[in-house]
């Protein structure tokens, strides 16, 4: 899927579980909400102590609470964070396992998606002065 109108909230079918990464970036909420209202359950994992570092820890939390009431989960503090192919479930669908250390303690989680976000830098120099 990607973040330029092709398909990202067009999956076929809809995940049974998706795993954003990383959860810094403005949109994470629509879509991890999005998706956890969708039915499919959303495991957040997070290099950090909080989702929106680069917002109000205030405000961060809020949106951190909403998306926990709409079934969302998170995994904070994850460190050494990889991939890897976990082969395919009982239903025929591929699955991806995210690896990470929390605190020195190994851990990991199971998807069917994998959303990473990563960020756009804005393509100004296109752009034509208003007349």
């Amino acid at each position: 899927w990607t973040g330029d109108g092709t398909g990202t909230l067009t999956p076929k079918p809809n995940p049974a579980a998706l795993s954003p990464t990383p959860a810094l970036t403005h949109g994470l909420e629509n879509f991890v909400q999005a998706f956890a209202n969708f039915g499919s359950h959303v495991t957040v994992v997070v290099r950090g102590d909080q989702i929106l570092t680069k917002e109000d820890p205030a405000a961060s939390k809020i949106v951190q609470q909403s998306l926990l009431d709409d079934g969302c989960t998170f995994v904070f503090g994850a460190k050494n964070m990889s991939v890897e192919s976990a082969g395919v479930n009982g239903q025929g669908v591929a699955v991806t396992t995210v690896l990470y250390d929390q605190a020195g303690v190994p851990g990991s989680v199971q998807c069917e998606a994998l959303l990473v976000a990563t960020g756009r830098t804005p393509n100004v120099q296109v752009m034509q002065p208003l007349s």
